[in-house]
């Protein structure tokens, strides 16, 4: 078979002909611009990010956060629609509400004899009901309770405040049970008991108790206990210390009594605590609230975060041997406080990370240090793990700090802590430290952001030149395959001996038509 004359013929061997753009090229080139938007949106977005990771929070200073400010005042009759729906009066509102409700109940009874150490059956009954099964007494917290109130002025003037709310902590002195029941069946038995507060004043109580196996707080003698009750009437008591008969304040307890301790300020670390601290093993690093938590917690209040600094450096002046101040940055080494706790304890440390979940605790265990709430927070490192639990007297949201701000930690390692993530998983170990001073420390932008955004354009700078290099070898490697083939055909056809055209006054390659014929 003859090749056409008029087709086009491949060139002879030894000819390169230029190659045009091929269908292949074409989708190279598609995908390489495609990769350039790729890498250029990629480099955009990291750019806002990294800008926003690392801005200097300067705008707190310059005015305030747009969640402190008030909200635009609406055009009349363009505010948002505005329901009404009721809502519990708690805890100031509710206290006013329900001395208000009880003063109003008892003042229908008009034998109540004060000065008399006997109850007042009506009355006393109706108060016993009133803390055993009124929902709205029962549920009243420690809040709606002044524990304020001097003995002598409810003892002035007994029947205007009674129904008063009043809260009392103090050494419990005696404690006598006496079998009792009430209609509603709810109290089997109330327990009489007689304490002293901190002031050396006596109070009186009745404790009303549903199951008379239930166990005292503490045996009288033995400790301090914190009551919260109703005010009934005056009493008389036996004071122990003097054998006099005084008059004291009554009150129906409103809940059980519960341990508490006298009130102290500590100004200094103690040896004593050393014994304290557990956490050997992984069953005592569970325990997160050992009384030499409580103890640096009020070391840390009484010092404040002005004072941290000179505490710490009179200090060390008196103990030149001991590394106190300033304090050694363990920052991105919690590790070594995991592996070796001893060494570090109670020891001023510094921790740089992440202020991850701060929230305020506002029910603690009856403690020594007599502790009543506290604020915890999670330092996450550089790597992303929850590296320090932090705990403070005060909040964690001071001196223009926010959730998720960079911050500098001062204050004591305590001990190691296993916890379960919140994924679920294996346990995990965490560093414990009790804050004296907390400050923002955010990263330089100059330093920080602007070499992270040079690694980023480099890398991308790389990739694309990468990209380019391929797509151009494949190219050139494209076009000498394609010479290869054609000089393969041109050789084939040569030596099968293809027939030339002879055309008068002219000679040309074979297959290759004369000018101006057809």
């Amino acid at each position: 078979m003859f090749p056409n004359p008029f087709g086009p013929p491949p060139p002879p061997p030894g000819t390169r002909i230029p190659p045009g753009i091929t269908g292949g090229e074409k989708g190279r080139m598609v995908i390489l611009g495609v990769a350039m938007l790729l890498v250029l949106g990629v480099m955009g977005a990291l750019l806002v990010y990294v800008q926003s990771a690392f801005e200097v929070p300067a705008a707190k200073e310059e005015g305030p956060h747009p969640q402190d400010m008030p909200p635009e005042k609406p055009a009349p009759g363009e505010g948002p629609e505005i329901t009404f729906a009721p809502s519990p009066l708690f805890p100031e509102e509710e206290k006013e509400e329900v001395e208000r409700i009880l003063g109003e109940d008892l003042a229908k009874w008009t034998d109540v004899v004060d000065g008399v150490p006997a109850v007042d059956p009506g009355p006393f009954n109706l108060l016993l009901d009133r803390v055993s099964s009124h929902a709205r007494i029962m549920n009243l917290q420690e809040e709606s309770f002044d524990g304020g109130l001097e003995p002598s002025a409810l003892l002035a003037a007994p029947a205007g405040n009674r129904g008063r709310l009043v809260l009392v902590s103090g050494e419990l002195l005696s404690l006598a049970r006496e079998p009792w029941t009430i209609e509603s069946g709810l109290v089997q038995e109330v327990r009489r008991g007689l304490l002293r507060d901190g002031g050396g004043r006596l109070w009186t109580f009745t404790w009303a108790v549903g199951n008379p196996l239930e166990p005292d707080p503490v045996a009288p003698g033995e400790g301090w206990v914190r009551v919260q009750g109703i005010f009934y009437k005056s009493w008389p008591a036996k004071d122990p210390a003097s054998g006099a008969e005084v008059p004291t304040p009554h009150l129906v307890l409103q809940r059980r009594p519960r341990k508490d301790f006298p009130k102290t300020s500590v100004h200094d670390l103690d040896a004593a605590w050393f014994g304290q601290v557990r956490d050997g093993t992984p069953a005592e690093m569970t325990v997160r609230d050992e009384d030499p938590l409580f103890w640096l917690l009020n070391l840390s209040g009484n010092i404040g975060q002005q004072g941290w600094e000179k505490w710490a450096s009179e200090k060390q002046a008196r103990d030149p041997g001991l590394r106190i101040w300033p304090p050694e940055n363990l920052t991105g080494r919690y590790k070594e406080l995991l592996d070796n706790p001893a060494p570090y304890r109670f020891r001023p440390i510094r921790y740089f990370g992440y202020l991850a979940l701060p929230s305020v605790i506002r029910e603690v265990r009856p403690n020594p240090a007599n502790v009543e709430q506290l604020w915890i927070g999670f330092l996450v490192d550089d790597d992303g793990a929850p590296a320090i639990w932090v705990y403070s007297p005060r909040s964690l949201l001071e001196n223009g700090i926010r959730k998720d701000d960079r911050v500098m930690v001062d204050g004591f390692f305590l001990k190691r802590v296993a916890y379960e993530p919140a994924g679920g998983g294996a346990m995990k170990r965490a560093a414990v430290m009790v804050a004296t001073r907390i400050l923002p420390a955010p990263l330089p932008t100059d330093n920080v952001g602007r070499s992270v955004m040079v690694a980023i354009a480099a890398f991308m700078g790389l990739l694309t030149l990468g990209l380019l290099f391929t797509v151009l070898r494949g190219r050139r490697e494209a076009e000498e395959a394609e010479q290869r083939r054609l000089d393969r055909i041109s050789k084939r056809r040569q030596e099968r001996g293809t027939p030339v055209i002879v055309v008068p006054g002219r000679t040309g390659p074979p297959g290759v038509p004369p000018e101006g014929g057809a």
